[in-house]
This record gives C-alpha cells, sequence and structure tokens, in this order.
C-alpha cells in the first residue's frame, strides 16, 4: 500500500488541513463560489465547536490535557529521561495510525 494511512495525517497535510479550516472559519469565504459547497451544517458545527482556535490549537490541547491525567515522562537518546512539567513545551505535529504524536520543545 502506498500514501498515507486514512487514519494518518502527515505534517505537511496537517499544516494545509489547519489552514484550510481557518479559511473557511472566516465566514465570507463560505460565502464564495469556492467554497460554497462548504457552506453545510456540518461545517458550521465544526466551526462552532472550534471557536476561535486552530485545528493545531485543538491538537495540543488534547495532548496537554491527556499530560496532566497521566504522568509523561520523555526518554531521550542523549539527555536521558524526565517527567514532562512545562505542558506548554508539548505540542502535536501529526497523527501516525490514529494516535496524535507529541512534540517537545527542548
Amino acid at each position: 500500500m502506498r500514501g498515507i494511512d486514512r487514519t494518518e495525517i502527515s505534517k505537511s497535510n496537517l499544516s494545509i488541513l489547519n489552514n484550510l479550516i481557518n479559511d473557511i472559519k472566516d465566514e465570507k469565504k463560505i460565502n464564495e463560489t469556492k467554497y460554497h459547497s462548504l457552506n453545510s451544517e456540518y461545517i458550521v458545527d465544526i466551526i462552532n465547536f472550534m471557536s476561535d482556535k486552530s485545528l493545531r490549537d485543538l491538537l495540543d490541547d488534547c495532548i496537554r490535557k491527556e499530560a496532566e491525567e497521566m504522568t509523561l515522562i520523555i526518554v531521550h537518546k542523549s539527555n536521558g529521561w524526565f517527567i514532562v512539567k512545562d505542558l506548554s513545551k508539548l505540542s502535536c505535529p501529526r497523527i501516525t495510525s490514529g494516535s496524535p504524536r507529541i512534540n517537545y520543545n527542548w
């Protein structure tokens, strides 16, 4: 099988999807011809749920919430291991096999 599995979103595709959703959130663009087909109750519900947050913000919040509820220990080849305390350094750059991947900004 070639390409990306349907349960995966690469870093570049996540950026494209994030930008597309941000464009759609601009109500003026929904009414433009090129976005006319996206003017549906489903899109409106998604946009309302997202409020002022981007897709990236929601994914980052998701992994940070998980780290709050569980103890997140990072193991690094040269830096050793440590318990994550500063959750603001966590981000979600992509989704693989249906699960978010976590980055830590050293």
